[in-house]
């Protein structure tokens, strides 16, 4: 039977918006730059140490495709870095909340993404050995915030 353990929230903050590529023959896609982050968990603690990047491809279907990297160190020094994609509904009630100057509640949206992580540190080997979902539960502007949860 598949389950779910919670394993961790991700919390992020962008820095750098480039416009859309709007007209483009691979579609639009905005960038934005992750300019903090941190990974808190029972067994991680960690804070981005590199500026990571979200390409967001944005549909037509009134979905956009968030595909993002990001590094991080942990509080005893390994390094991790971490992927994800997934789809987030992106409609008026969103964007309301995407602009307020705090971390509001967001379980109402549809905001899903798969995680996947790389490390060589041995004591985080479970991150590479371990399959990741995450949904948003807060967002406000320019800050999103995932439980994650690895599945079992």
């Amino acid at each position: 039977m598949i389950g779910l353990a919670a394993e961790m929230t991700f919390w992020a903050k962008s820095g750098e918006a480039i416009e859309p590529t709007h007209g483009s023959p691979y579609g639009a896609i905005q960038y934005l730059g992750v300019a903090d982050a941190t990974l808190t968990g029972k067994r991680i603690d960690a804070r981005l140490i590199a500026a990571g990047y979200d390409w967001m491809r944005i549909g037509d279907d009134g979905y956009w495709r968030p595909e993002v990297q990001a590094q991080f160190r942990t509080v005893d020094g390994a390094i991790v870095l971490m992927r994800y994609a997934g789809l987030v509904e992106y409609n008026a009630s969103l964007l309301s909340l995407a602009s307020a100057d705090h971390l509001s509640d967001c379980s109402a949206h549809y905001m899903r993404m798969v995680f996947s992580f790389i490390t060589g540190a041995d004591r985080y080997r479970w991150l590479n050995t371990s399959l990741f979902v995450g949904a948003a539960v807060r967002v406000g502007a320019g800050q999103v915030e995932y439980e994650i949860h690895r599945v079992t």
